[in-house]
Formats: C-alpha cells, sequence, structure tokens
C-alpha cells in the first residue's frame, strides 16, 4: 500500500491511496473461509460447499467490503500519524477516481479530497474592546418571575366557564358543507389551550363557555398553524390541507391552575429550607435568583462577541469550495449550495 498526498491549493490537497493484491488478499480469503464454514447448500455437508461457489457467490461483495474498510482504516491512521488537521471528513474526488471493476482488477487507485485547517493567529491585547452588558432587575422582572411560579405551583381545578388560560378537553369532529358530521370525516378526542388560539375572533368564543357547549371552529385558521393544526385533529401535518374546513369541537371539560397564594407555604415551596417569612424577603431572594441567571446571560453574550471579534480580526480563510460541498454532501440534513451562507 502507498499513500500520498498533493496539494490542491491552499488549504486543500488529495490523497492517493494504492493498493495491490497482497494489501487485502489475506482478509478476503479469512472472511470467504467463514462464509464457507457455515455454508449450508443441497448436496454438500455443512462446511463443505468448494470454495469456487463461495467465491462465484459471495467474492465481489467481499472484496468491496473488506477494501472498503482498508481503505477507511489506513486513510484515517494516515491522517493521524502525520497530524494532517482536516476540516470536515474527506471526500472522494470524483474527477480522478476511475471506476472499479472488480472482477478483472487487482490493484486499486482511490482518491480523496481533503481541506485543511488554517493557522489561526491572534492578537488579545488592552486595545480590544468588547462591552459587558450588565441586566438591571427591575420590579417588573420580579413581578413576571413571582407570577410564573405561582402557576408552576398552582393548584389543578375544573371551573364552571373557561377564562385565557384555561385548557379545554373535547371532541372535535369533522363536518361537510352544510355543517353536519361529515362521512368518514376526522373525529378525534382533544386538548386545545385558550392561549393557543390565535385569531381573536376565534379565541372570543373559547372564553365563557362550559362544559357541554359546542363550537364551530377552523382548525388551521384558528392556530394559524399546520403542526398544531395536525396535532389538534391527530393526523400528519402534511394532510392537513385536506382538512382546512370547519369542525365541531364539544367541550367535555375545562381545566385551570389556580396560581398558588403568596403565603409561607408557597414561598417554602420554591426555596425550601429557608423559612422565608414575608413577601419583601421572597422578593429579595427571587432578585438574587434573577441576578444570578441575567449574569450568566451577560457572560455568554460577552464571551460571543469577544470570539466573534477574535475570528473578525485574525482573518481566517477556509476552503470554501470543499466546505460547501462538504455540508451539501455528507449528513441526513438536505442542504443546498445555494442554502450557504457566503459568510
Amino acid at each position: 500500500m502507498n499513500i500520498t498526498q498533493e496539494s490542491t491549493g491552499d488549504l486543500t490537497a488529495t490523497v492517493k491511496i494504492e493498493l495491490v493484491k497482497e494489501d487485502y488478499d489475506d482478509q478476503v480469503t479469512t472472511v470467504l473461509k467463514d462464509y464457507q464454514r457455515n455454508a449450508s447448500m443441497p448436496g454438500f455437508r455443512p462446511g463443505k460447499v468448494p470454495m469456487g461457489m463461495i467465491k462465484k457467490m459471495y467474492g465481489k461483495a467481499v472484496l468491496a467490503d473488506e477494501i472498503n474498510k482498508i481503505i477507511s482504516e489506513n486513510l484515517n491512521n494516515y491522517l493521524t500519524e502525520n497530524k494532517v488537521k482536516t476540516l470536515g471528513h474527506p471526500l472522494p474526488n470524483e474527477d480522478k477516481q476511475k471506476m472499479i471493476d472488480f472482477d478483472t482488477q487487482e490493484t486499486y487507485d482511490f482518491f480523496f479530497d481533503i481541506g485543511l485547517q488554517p493557522e489561526v493567529t491572534t492578537e488579545i491585547s488592552d486595545k480590544i474592546k468588547i462591552n459587558y452588558y450588565k441586566i438591571r432587575v427591575d420590579d417588573e422582572s420580579i413581578e413576571k418571575y413571582m407570577d410564573d411560579l405561582r402557576k408552576k405551583n398552582g393548584t389543578p381545578i375544573n371551573p364552571e366557564k373557561s377564562e385565557e388560560g384555561d385548557i379545554l378537553r373535547g371532541k372535535i369532529v369533522e363536518l361537510d358543507a352544510d355543517g353536519t358530521a361529515k362521512d368518514g370525516g376526522i373525529e378525534n378526542e382533544t386538548s386545545i389551550g385558550v392561549d393557543f388560539i390565535k385569531m381573536k375572533t376565534v379565541k372570543k368564543k373559547f372564553i365563557g363557555i362550559t362544559t357541554g357547549d359546542k363550537i364551530v371552529v377552523n382548525p388551521l385558521k384558528a392556530s394559524g398553524s399546520a403542526a398544531e393544526a395536525a396535532s389538534m385533529l391527530g393526523i400528519d401535518a402534511k394532510n392537513i390541507e385536506e382538512h382546512a374546513g370547519d369542525f365541531e369541537y364539544a367541550i367535555e371539560s375545562i381545566s385551570r391552575f389556580e396560581p398558588a397564594d403568596i403565603n409561607e407555604d408557597f414561598f417554602a415551596s420554591v426555596f425550601p429550607g429557608l423559612q422565608i417569612k414575608d413577601e419583601n424577603d421572597f422578593r429579595e431572594k427571587l432578585a438574587e435568583q434573577l441576578e444570578v441567571t441575567f449574569g450568566s446571560e451577560s457572560d455568554r453574550l460577552f464571551m460571543r462577541q469577544t470570539a466573534d471579534n477574535l475570528i473578525n480580526s485574525s482573518g481566517i480563510q477556509l476552503p470554501d469550495d470543499f466546505m460547501k460541498r462538504w455540508l451539501t454532501e455528507s449528513g441526513e440534513a438536505q442542504i443546498k449550495p445555494e442554502d450557504i451562507d457566503p459568510h
């Protein structure tokens, strides 16, 4: 086996791997013998099928598989041992790679393109100025935080009439053009959060209703989202356009979380073990927590801006064409070249 590397640009190269029969013959033979030991065919005792038949049946596939393993292992070893710092992973060079004939060839040449990491130099000095933003904890932030905690620690109830924030449970039935239940249409038991209704005119229908009431609603228009409407109906989002008409929703139950009362039990549930007695002390503790949270956000923003500054000032160059090709050819996500930001 012979492996060579040829530069094709400032940050790209092509690696050539030359295989001869001695590089793969032993591995192929070992695998074929294993096939032979386990082969069972009419007219032959188990494990006694002639090697010629085994090669005819499995030889080409085994050869291709073993060569692929050898190529992958040795390419990775070459890059590691020679300390070649790459970007992404090697890609087959389709221009240089010739068609392979496993029936007739004994020697094989494989070509792979690689992207190389650039040398990065950064200068850190007191000339670099990065703003550090300290987020102020105001009364509004504390009030919102406390409201969220009261809801989180609230008590579930089933009120008679619905309000904003409630969750309704009921049966939704697809309607025909004349307003009757559609033959073969969708029927589904589903929950609908009043706050998830985007259209104000529709949202009003869901407020002030009681168990047993029925509402005519268009799920797609009401939610403004194919995914949410499909979830409501219990179908795949790709089929939602087939069910874009009206539905009848029969209310079976109304659920609500009654916010926790502001008392010592509530304080203890949020800060167990601290024995907070009054609301002022509780708010001070909330402010301390928010300062820590906001401080972490400020730290992350500062680190990101610092990294951006250093990257922009370093003048880093990348093998753009290779990276675009790597992004479009690797991974499960279907990325098109035109979707990639050139910057």
